[in-house]
C-alpha cells in the first residue's frame, strides 16, 4: 500500500513538473566571443551564457564546456588550456576550476550541484554572464591558420559535450539542446606568427569586454605594470597595479570614452 502511494505521488510530481516546464520554457544563448591572439603562442577568448527569456529567471545548477579546436594551429607543438584568474562572473561555488586540453578539445568540467538558491542567476543583458576566459598556450608559435572554435553539441558529436542545467524548484534539470543557442561570435582571424618585438608588444594591451559596464579585464602580457585610465580631457581618473591579466572595476566612472594606458601602449575603452 505504501509503495503504491509512493508511485502515485511520484507520478503526480512528474506530471506537475512537466506542466511547469511546458508553461515556462526558457531559452539560453551559450556563446564563444572576444577571441584575441595575445602573442605568437597564446590565444584567449570568453565563454558567455545569456538568458534570452527576460521574464523567466534562469538559475544555473551546472555548466560544462566542450570546445573543438582546429588541430592545424598547433604546428607540431603542445597546446595547454588554462582559465584566466578572476574572469568568471558566476557564483564562487560554480566558477570553473578544472580544465584540460586533449584530442584537440577543450574540456571544462562542471562543479558539484550548489543547491537551489545558491546557483548563478544568468544575466538578461547581452552578452550575458561570463562563464570564464580561456587561455590557450602553445609550446611553439601558432601556425598561420584559424582556430575555428566550435562547441561540441550533445547528440551531434561524440566529443566531450557543452551542456547546461538549471533549477526548477529544488530540482536540477538539464536544459535541452533545443532551447540552447550554441553560437560563435568570434572574429576567428588567421593567427599571426610574430617574431619581432614590436609585433609582440602590439598584441599585449587587451581590454575585454569593451564596451564595459561594471568592470573589464586587461592583459598586459604576463608583466607587472601600472594601468592608468584617463578621460577625454586628459585627467587621470584611475590607476591600478596589474600583473599579467586582471580585472579593473569601473562601476563608479560616468558613461563615456576613456583612454587606458599601460607599458607605453594605449587603447580606447567605452564605459556604457
Amino acid at each position: 500500500m505504501n509503495a503504491r502511494l509512493l508511485q502515485i505521488k511520484a507520478l503526480f510530481v512528474i506530471v506537475l513538473l512537466g506542466s511547469f516546464w511546458g508553461a515556462n520554457a526558457q531559452s539560453v544563448a551559450y556563446t564563444i566571443r572576444n577571441d584575441v591572439q595575445t602573442s605568437d603562442r597564446t590565444l584567449e577568448f570568453d565563454l558567455y551564457v545569456l538568458n534570452t527569456s527576460p521574464d523567466i529567471p534562469v538559475e544555473l545548477s551546472g555548466i560544462q564546456a566542450g570546445i573543438s579546436v582546429n588541430p592545424a594551429i598547433a604546428a607540431g607543438g603542445t597546446i595547454i588550456a588554462t582559465i584566466v584568474p578572476g574572469s568568471s562572473e558566476l557564483e564562487p561555488i560554480e566558477q570553473p576550476t578544472a580544465i584540460m586540453y586533449a584530442s584537440n578539445c577543450i574540456k571544462i568540467a562542471t562543479r558539484p550541484n550548489p543547491g537551489q538558491g545558491k546557483g548563478s542567476l544568468l544575466s538578461t543583458k547581452a552578452p550575458g554572464t561570463r562563464y570564464c576566459r580561456i587561455k590557450l598556450t602553445n609550446t611553439v608559435p601558432f601556425a598561420a591558420d584559424k582556430a575555428n572554435l566550435i562547441f561540441n553539441i550533445p547528440g551531434r558529436t561524440k566529443l566531450y559535450p557543452a551542456k547546461l542545467s538549471h533549477y526548477v524548484g529544488i530540482y536540477s534539470v538539464p536544459l535541452s539542446t533545443d532551447i540552447i543557442d550554441f553560437s560563435n561570435a568570434t572574429n576567428n582571424p588567421i593567427l599571426k606568427v610574430t617574431t619581432g618585438l614590436e609585433d609582440t608588444k602590439a598584441l599585449t594591451l587587451l581590454l575585454y569586454p569593451n564596451p564595459a559596464t561594471d568592470s573589464f579585464m586587461i592583459n598586459v602580457g604576463d608583466q607587472a605594470t601600472v594601468v592608468s585610465i584617463y578621460d577625454l580631457t586628459g585627467a587621470l581618473v584611475l590607476s591600478q597595479d596589474v600583473v599579467g591579466a586582471g580585472s579593473i572595476n569601473i562601476r563608479f566612472l560616468p558613461k563615456g570614452t576613456y583612454q587606458v594606458k599601460a607599458n607605453g601602449l594605449v587603447n580606447k575603452l567605452i564605459k556604457k
